[in-house]
């Protein structure tokens, strides 16, 4: 039946009313995908291509960072290499069950990212990575601030700061991943991404204060990319800590994302302050060596306890007059032994008179600043006495 008789036959006037009736008739799209052969109707972000990619590139680049680490010209902190290797088998774990996951999906003929990211989501052994890979990395973060602050002072605020945060950052994210209630489950993470969103502004704020202290190192040409890559470290997953708030399928593949930038940050961040310290080194060759003395260590100074007073009894003055006629008797000794070696200097010239004549001198001069010593000597036992 041809297209015109069939519009005459169903009372439809024209082209598009067939078309709207169309529209009209399907079946509406569905966010869970159909079984079988049926057309997949799930969003693209709630897909496994951006979890698949997510994990797939978190993986290779934190063996990119741990490679960085365990290779690299200058010794690194342990603890910096303890959890980069911890967030590489992190990132392999789940690059395993995800890729399980999949297989089952394509041969079950039913591709969905739901399962996939409940696959994570409920791995136990993977969660007990996640935490202990994430605690070592804040610690991490205590330590490079540590060594970024000169004064002690700070440096003590910052360690007991740093350490309470991490706490309570570590009891809500393991709260986080394995309370079940459903009336504490989003509060709970709410406050789990708020301490962490807290620690790295913290981060940010310090890294920030030092580059401006030292901007004419920091921020030379040489140090540009490096401070750059640093500070989108640093950035970008406090970005996406707040998308996983406010979107709940940014959870997929942002998580990853995040958690491989913060083991990269450490990283690059610790790189920047060695370029600064070597710059700095490079300038002052040419200075005045020294370092900035703080209020803390001048009150030390003037606060540390007084020398041992001279002791003027007899026997400290005894002892100090048999040390001086012991000095005396040894500087005669050594009277004796200078003659005996200038006369044998003096011995295969005693042919040449003007020889003899310069070597009689310097026996002279010689034997006259001894003999000016053991005055010096004999007047100071003297007036000991």
């Amino acid at each position: 039946m041809s297209s015109k008789s069939y519009l005459e036959g169903s009372g439809i006037s024209d082209h598009g009313q067939l078309a709207a009736l169309q529209v009209s008739t399907l079946p509406p799209p569905s966010n869970i995908s159909s079984q079988g052969n049926n057309a997949i109707h799930e969003p693209f972000f709630a897909s496994n291509a951006p979890l698949a990619f997510a994990v797939s590139g978190a993986c290779v680049t934190s063996y990119i960072l741990l490679a960085l680490v365990l290779f690299h010209r200058r010794r690194r902190p342990w603890l910096l290499k303890i959890a980069t290797l911890t967030v590489t088998i992190s990132m392999t774990i789940a690059m395993i069950l995800t890729t399980q996951e999949f297989k089952r999906q394509y041969e079950l003929k039913s591709v969905t990212g739901k399962g996939a990211r409940e696959l994570i989501t409920n791995s136990i052994f993977l969660a007990i990575f996640r935490i202990f890979s994430t605690t070592l990395l804040w610690i991490t973060y205590i330590q490079i601030l540590i060594r970024l602050t000169r004064r002690q002072r700070n440096k003590t605020v910052i360690k007991w700061v740093g350490i309470i945060l991490v706490l309570f950052q570590l009891l809500f994210y393991s709260l986080d991943c394995f309370l079940d209630e459903p009336a504490w489950e989003g509060s709970v993470s709410a406050l789990s991404k708020l301490f962490q969103i807290i620690l790295s502004l913290c981060f940010l704020s310090y890294v920030l204060y030092y580059s401006i202290t030292v901007a004419s190192h920091a921020y030379k040409w040489e140090n540009i990319p490096i401070a750059l890559l640093a500070y989108s470290s640093i950035i970008i997953p406090i970005m996406f800590y707040c998308l996983d708030v406010w979107m709940v399928f940014f959870f997929a593949f942002g998580d990853f994302i995040r958690w491989v930038l913060m083991c990269a940050t450490p990283i690059l961040v610790l790189e920047w302050y060695e370029r600064i310290e070597d710059s700095e080194l490079h300038t002052s060759r040419n200075g005045i060596l020294g370092r900035v003395v703080f209020e803390e260590e001048i009150g030390e100074t003037k606060t540390r306890p007084p020398t041992k007073p001279i002791d003027f009894s007899l026997r400290s003055i005894r002892s100090a007059l048999s040390s001086a006629n012991f000095d005396r008797n040894i500087l005669g000794e050594e009277r004796k032994r200078e003659q005996v070696q200038v006369k044998r200097l003096y011995k295969p010239f005693a042919g040449s008179q003007s020889s003899r004549d310069g070597l009689l001198s310097c026996s002279e001069s010689v034997t006259a600043s001894i003999n000016t010593f053991e005055t010096d000597v004999g007047k100071l036992g003297s007036s000991n006495k």
